[in-house]
This record gives C-alpha cells, structure tokens and sequence, in this order.
C-alpha cells in the first residue's frame, strides 16, 4: 500500500492546528473557572497539546506502519505488516 506522506502531512497539519486551538479555548475556560469546571478545562487542554504534539512527531514520518497501525476493526485482527506495505 502506498502512502502518500505530503497527504498525510497535511491532514496532521490539520489536525495539530485543530488541538492549538481547542487548547487555547480551554485555557480561557481555565482562566474564567473555579472548582471542577476548571480541572476539566485543564484536563482538556492538556489532552489537546499531547495529541498535537504526537501528531508533530508523526509529520515525515514514511516508515513501516506498526503493528498497532494494521489493525483492523471491523475484522477485530491485525493484518500482516507486508500486506500493509505491498
């Protein structure tokens, strides 16, 4: 299977600008909360800046998938690794 990474570049690019922003909204919810709203706000925003720093990770990246990547839901089994590359 071939992978077009500029596509997926952009689609993490995407993604990544996507959790900035929800991070940057939790966090004036954070600024204007007390109590539990306020832990959950920085719950979320937190949430929100782990993905899109693994996403920043994952830009480039063309290597094998990993096993975790073959999984297949719908059949509940992971495919064979060279399947997923050939």
């Amino acid at each position: 299977m071939a992978v077009n990474v500029t596509e997926k570049d952009r689609t993490l690019r995407q993604v990544i600008l996507w959790c900035e922003r929800e991070a940057g909204l939790q966090a004036d919810v954070y600024r204007g909360s007390y109590g539990e709203e306020r832990v959950r706000a920085d719950a979320a925003g937190d949430a929100y800046a782990r993905v899109a720093a693994h996403c920043r990770g994952m830009l480039g990246y063309g290597g094998r998938m990993c096993a975790a990547d073959a999984y297949d839901p719908v059949t509940d089994t992971e495919s064979n690794l060279e399947a997923a590359d050939g």
